[in-house]
């Protein structure tokens, strides 16, 4: 059977790529899309989630801006802020929250790609601060952020999201991606909530992956449980996209 002999053939080579050298990204590569693989939730193609959204409630779609350095420390994939920032440019949204600022990379995307009146908030801890209960201390507290946009439209507010009391109404749309603890991402994701407008759009970054303490996983599969219709969103057959969405 061809199929067979096709996975046969697959299975060789990882081998070889398991048993060379400096084959360590490739090995995580292969790590996150088996638990984009096992990640429990619906998946649903971009294009067939960006159907969900009205032509009537949408004016128009603009052009999509990818920075040139298509991604910063800690914010993905290629594919996810492609995606990302093209559902900015679909939905087109007004006001925009984002939990995790890291480097600014995501929150280039927002901004981008948002209307030129539309205000941005974006959550992050200060410089040099690292908290207990949250997860990938490496990205807590960094000393810069090169990418995040010098614009009177974006506020940076730096707190411990746990310890931010959201002072925003009607949000249109949500980026969560701070901590990845469970305590975090449910604090992030019912502030989130609390402030949405009905329609608007919440997206999490790393829905699937379960290592390293990560549990939005777990805390997506309650939501689902609790009659949140989340879902995985697919990119292509060849790139990885472990964001989760949900439309309020």
């Amino acid at each position: 059977m061809p199929d067979v002999t096709h996975k046969a053939r697959a299975a060789t080579n990882v081998l070889r790529l398991c048993l060379s050298r400096g084959a360590d990204s490739t090995l995580h590569l292969f790590n996150l899309l088996a638990s984009v693989h096992g990640a429990g939730l619906p998946r649903v193609t971009v294009s067939e989630f960006e159907k969900r959204f009205s032509t009537s409630s949408v004016p128009g779609v603009a052009p999509v801006k990818i920075h040139p350095h298509l991604t910063g420390f800690g914010s993905g994939s290629t594919a996810e802020m492609t995606i990302l920032a093209s559902l900015v440019a679909l939905t087109r949204p007004h006001r925009l929250l984002e939990f995790g600022t890291c480097d600014g990379a995501s929150t280039w995307h927002l901004w981008a790609n948002a209307p030129t009146d539309a205000q941005i908030t974006t959550v992050d801890l200060p410089a040099g601060t690292k908290v207990d209960g949250s997860s990938d201390r490496l990205c807590q507290g960094i000393a810069t952020r090169p990418l995040l946009p010098d614009s009177p439209r974006v506020r940076l507010v730096e707190i411990d999201s746990r310890q931010w009391k959201p002072d925003l109404q009607d949000v249109d749309f949500c980026f969560i991606d701070a901590g990845h603890s469970y305590e975090c991402v449910k604090n992030d994701t019912e502030k989130a909530i609390s402030v949405m407008r009905p329609g608007g759009l919440i997206l999490w970054h790393d829905a699937s992956w379960r290592r390293d303490d990560y549990a939005v996983n777990d805390y997506l599969k309650e939501l689902r449980m609790a009659h949140r219709d989340v879902v995985l969103l697919q990119a292509g057959p060849y790139d990885y996209c472990a964001l989760a969405a949900l439309r309020v």
